[in-house]
């Protein structure tokens, strides 16, 4: 008997059933990759923050510094050693690139260079020491950091750089712990920035507290965190370019990490505000949502999760004073010495 071959039409309806049962399976698994990095990333950020806790644990409870100057660092004589010796180098590292976090907490993740870098495709694997000449992850156009730490991108001769400016995590640094430099007195002590603020009448009198009294807005113990599973400690951060006016920060698991991140307002300057999505107002370190529309964050309680941009835009979730009302906090609580 003749068989009958498939019309034209028969074979383009084949083809095209192929086609869609291509694309959903493709798409299935782009977002099972999506959520397979997203859980990672939870997992290093359990990591890292148990490694905040342990630093705490052997430092009577206080809080990891946010960033010690070298001159700082120098008035309080403190080094970090490598965890080896790198030929023809001191075993100690730069003072420049312990100024941030990561140097100081790589002792509590046997040097792990996945837990702290683990964003980064092409060097996410063993020793610390087998990276720490690779190049820091090129800013932006345009964008700029604070003046103290332009040596980090600028000194090629630093070992460490690249871990010091860019790890995966941005640490709450100038409200956790503290973002410490030498004081402009004619004897320059350390001295944290937001120190201490004078509170309004208007505030002091909501909060039922004396105007005339500074108020302390920086947590430097970890139990002086009165609502630790509101304040975050960590969480995905990056650098974006604001020459063309604004920055607008989307999803991008290529984007280069840096070590701090910024809440809305620093003093009474304004980092960024969320509407649609994060809108950075100047360069600086802020939120990142790498993998999906949401950012892995760490709070203090030690619970993680992937949160978005409005829930991070209240600053209730950044100082630790939890009881100020938003809008209060935005108009009085950084009123005093920045």
């Amino acid at each position: 008997m003749r068989r009958r071959a498939f019309t034209i039409t028969e074979m383009l309806v084949v083809i095209s059933v192929i086609t869609l049962l291509m694309g959903l399976l493709l798409g299935g698994l782009s977002r099972a990759r999506t959520a397979g990095r997203s859980t990672k990333q939870l997992s290093d950020l359990r990591q890292i923050f148990t490694a905040w806790t342990m630093y705490a644990g052997q430092s009577a409870d206080e809080c990891l510094p946010g960033f010690m100057s070298e001159d700082v660092q120098k008035s309080w004589k403190l080094s970090y050693k490598m965890n080896t010796k790198v030929p023809g180098q001191s075993d100690r590292l730069n003072r420049a690139v312990t100024q941030t976090y990561p140097w100081r907490l790589m002792p509590f993740l046997n040097y792990s260079w996945d837990a702290m870098m683990g964003y980064r495709t092409t060097d996410d694997k063993g020793d610390a020491l087998i990276s720490l000449n690779a190049e820091p992850v090129q800013l932006p156009t345009g964008a700029s950091l604070p003046t103290i730490v332009q040596p980090l991108y600028t000194n090629a001769s630093l070992l460490g750089r690249t871990l010091a400016l860019q790890p995966s995590f941005g640490y709450n640094a100038y409200y956790l712990g503290g973002w410490w430099e030498m004081s402009t007195d004619a004897e320059p002590q350390p001295e944290p920035k937001f120190k201490q603020v004078t509170l309004s009448a208007t505030l002091a009198g909501k909060l039922n507290k004396d105007a005339n009294k500074s108020v302390d807005v920086i947590a430097r113990k970890v139990g002086s965190v009165r609502k630790p599973e509101q304040m975050v400690s960590f969480c995905a951060s990056t650098v974006m370019n604001t020459q063309q006016g604004k920055g607008y920060v989307t999803s991008n698991q290529d984007a280069g990490g840096i070590a701090w991140t910024c809440p809305p307002f620093l003093g009474t300057t304004n980092i960024w505000s969320y509407g649609v999505m994060i809108d950075a107002t100047i360069s600086q370190a802020i939120p990142l949502p790498r993998y999906t529309n949401e950012i892995g964050t760490g709070f203090v309680d030690g619970s993680m999760a992937s949160v978005s941009g409005e829930q991070l835009a209240d600053m209730r979730s950044w100082i630790n004073m939890p009881d100020v009302p938003n809008t209060e906090q935005k108009k009085y609580i950084h009123s005093g010495k920045p």
